[in-house]
């Protein structure tokens, strides 16, 4: 189950992933933001801040931060073949701090042999590379962890149900989307949708009544499997429509 204060409180059903359609996606990231712990999933309450937001805007340096506990910095000095003591020499440049105190008279050069430091010298990393579908499934395969991570995808077209259904027990997902008709991919997937509405989650509990409703207002659309129309965006934006008018009304 899960939980977001701003929405009446109530409980909604919840197995890592969740869909919430919203008018306007960056006034409800705002409203998420407190000091207190907004969001109950389980038994664990966390805020805003416990949950990494990824948005289109995102980079992938965002992601990869050289520091000693991020993992591209784990990766570097734990998988590859970074030998510290042949590659910097402890014996010789202590012995280069000690000359340099000499030369000095005083105390004043520290051996502190930082490698995220040395690494963003070595390392020249682009500022610029937004992620994609790509770069964010590998790194959702990087980032695993043995404790569940907590994901905010905000807007993020690029990313279908299909492509991280799989990593459910890695992480909690939330969608935050102005189009959830880009994310899923059948009328199953509805099952995961809430509209955002005046102050409450509206759920498309029944994805059924829908396909019904949909057939009997238009009898063109032509779906095997409960498969959405691949082309036109016209067709998209009717069931759309259809699915809205049946939860508001």
């Amino acid at each position: 189950m899960i939980k977001i204060n701003k929405f009446q409180n109530q409980h909604y059903d919840y197995n890592g992933i969740i869909i919430i359609q919203s008018e306007n996606v960056d006034n409800l990231i705002k409203e998420l933001h407190s000091d207190d712990a907004i969001i109950e999933i389980g038994n664990s309450e966390f805020k805003i801040s416990d949950f990494i937001v990824i948005d289109p805007l995102t980079k992938l340096i965002d992601l990869y931060q050289i520091s000693s506990k991020n993992i591209l910095y784990k990766y570097i000095v734990n998988s590859l073949e970074w030998t510290k003591e042949v590659i910097f020499n402890s014996e010789i440049l202590e012995k280069c701090n000690k000359n340099i105190n000499d030369f000095i008279g005083e105390e004043f050069s520290s051996y502190l042999p930082d490698y995220s430091k040395i690494i963003k010298y070595i390392y020249d990393f682009n500022q610029d590379k937004f992620i994609d579908k790509n770069t964010l499934i590998k790194w959702l395969n990087n980032f695993k962890l043995q404790s569940k991570n907590n994901i905010i995808l905000k807007n993020v077209d690029f990313i279908k149900l299909s492509d991280i259904s799989e990593y459910i027990n890695n992480y909690n997902f939330i969608f935050l989307t102005n189009n959830a008709f880009n994310i899923i991919e059948n009328l199953t997937d509805l099952k995961l949708v809430y509209l955002e509405n005046d102050g409450y989650l509206l759920h498309i509990e029944n994805y059924e009544v829908v396909k019904f409703e949909i057939y009997k207002r238009d009898s063109s659309f032509k779906m095997n499997h409960n498969t959405l129309p691949i082309n036109g965006k016209n067709e998209l934006r009717k069931i759309r429509n259809i699915i809205q008018e049946l939860i508001i009304k």
